[in-house]
């Protein structure tokens, strides 16, 4: 039986109540304001580190059969705490990584027949704009063994995002055709197909392989959309004559306004 969210939370011996000092009021365009320094925008997020925001467009159940239906289905360790945000968006706090990853890489699951995508919560959300932070697993073809073990893969790895798990098969080095993790990806930001691992006095260059990585619509802020597919840009883009493209394939560079940007500098690694 999952621990609830509450009980977990009473017995933490970590409970830091977040200070920080009161400011006057001020005026900013003509009205009141208050403004926050970026360290403080930072530790107020600390509590959302593994919150997942729901999308469920056609509808959802209650939210006692939301949460009962993601505890035994997901086998989630901990009690989730689901919140609405809206009628579209459910907003879910997990207590435990493993319980958030487990969740945040399941693509669309369904609850009593609705469906739900899941999407990690970022500062930037906002309703009717889905995340570009996305899960992907990532190979390394030929990546001599001696690398898969503990920290040495994760370095390699989060050279390329930040490490939510390592495959089994890389872990206990049963498959040494390519060694597998499944990182964090900005896909906005530009995708190296290669690393430069430093060895010694000497170094190479790891080739990357993404697996399933989506297309992100910079114009509908959607998942699953390129530039041929908008729509909204698509008259834009064939005014200038650019031409769309799938911009968000392996080292196709990122997305501004439509325009694929090429990525020529690959990834470093330093002091590996």
């Amino acid at each position: 039986m999952a621990v609830s969210f509450t009980a977990v939370v009473a017995r933490s011996s970590v409970q830091e109540v977040l200070l920080i000092p009161l400011k006057a009021p001020k005026m900013h365009m003509g009205a009141p304001a208050v403004f926050f320094f970026e360290e403080e925008i930072s530790q107020s997020e600390n509590f959302l580190q593994f919150a997942l925001v729901s999308k469920c467009t056609q509808g959802r159940p209650p939210l006692f059969e939301v949460k009962r239906t993601l505890q035994a289905d997901f086998h989630l360790a901990v009690d989730v705490l689901v919140s609405s945000l809206d009628s579209r968006h459910l907003l879910l706090l997990f207590m435990l990584q493993s319980d958030f990853i487990r969740l945040w890489l399941k693509e669309q699951t369904y609850i009593k027949g609705y469906p739900f995508r899941f999407f990690k919560w970022t500062r930037e959300f906002k309703v009717g704009f889905e995340a570009f932070v996305v899960p992907i697993w990532v190979s390394f073809p030929n990546l001599p063994v001696n690398l898969y073990q503990g920290n040495f893969f994760k370095l390699v790895a989060g050279a390329v995002g930040k490490v939510l798990k390592v495959d089994g098969a890389t872990t206990v080095v049963s498959r040494t055709i390519a060694a597998r993790a499944c990182v964090e990806i900005d896909l906005k930001s530009c995708l190296s197909e290669k690393v430069w691992i430093g060895y010694g006095a000497s170094g190479f260059f790891q080739q990357v392989v993404y697996e399933r990585l989506p297309a992100y619509c910079t114009g509908y802020s959607k998942l699953g959309y390129c530039v041929e597919q908008c729509r909204r840009r698509s008259t834009g883009i064939q005014k200038e004559g650019v031409q769309g493209v799938n911009l968000l394939q392996p080292g196709a560079g990122k997305l501004v306004e439509g325009v694929a940007e090429t990525c020529d500098a690959p990834a470093v690694v330093d002091g590996v």
